[in-house]
């Protein structure tokens, strides 16, 4: 609002942690054409994205009533959580596990990950132990996140 304020009209470019409805909430049309980048898409067209997205938002409302969407962290925490557990369910992992078996075969299950089909697009764990996933380059368009093409 500053920026607006005193006649900077720019496009603010950022990295993740800008890309929050609550950005577009306290900035309003300031923060029209501002650019991030992130590895969710919540307009994505994926049924599944959108059916955990339906159910997030009533639960969402409970507490934060002006901001029912996930953000990238809602998601990063739910594909972590699935991820972990599919690994844990491959590897037959249970109650009865000895806990330094179970360790082991959930970081190598993390180290080996290919192709693992997330919410914001397979996730996969590099060589050099970065995830390879797809970024989606988002503005913000009409007081909204929405996907630059």
């Amino acid at each position: 609002k500053e920026m607006k304020r005193q006649g900077i009209n720019l496009p603010v470019i950022g990295g993740t942690s800008i890309m929050l409805p609550s950005l577009i909430q306290t900035g309003g049309d300031a923060v029209e054409g501002w650019i991030a980048s992130q590895a969710f898409w919540p307009q994505k067209p994926d049924p599944k994205l959108q059916e955990v997205i339906t159910k997030f938002r009533p639960e969402a409302a409970k507490i934060t009533p002006q901001a029912t969407t996930p953000s990238y962290s809602d998601i990063n925490a739910y594909e972590a959580v699935q991820i972990t557990a599919d690994i844990m369910k491959k590897a037959g992992i249970n109650g009865d596990t000895d806990l330094q078996k179970a360790r082991t075969a959930i970081r190598n299950g993390w180290q080996d990950l290919k192709d693992f089909p997330a919410l914001g697009g397979s996730v996969s764990i590099g060589a050099d132990g970065d995830a390879n996933r797809e970024i989606y380059v988002m503005i913000v368009k009409n007081g909204d996140w929405v996907r630059l093409e």
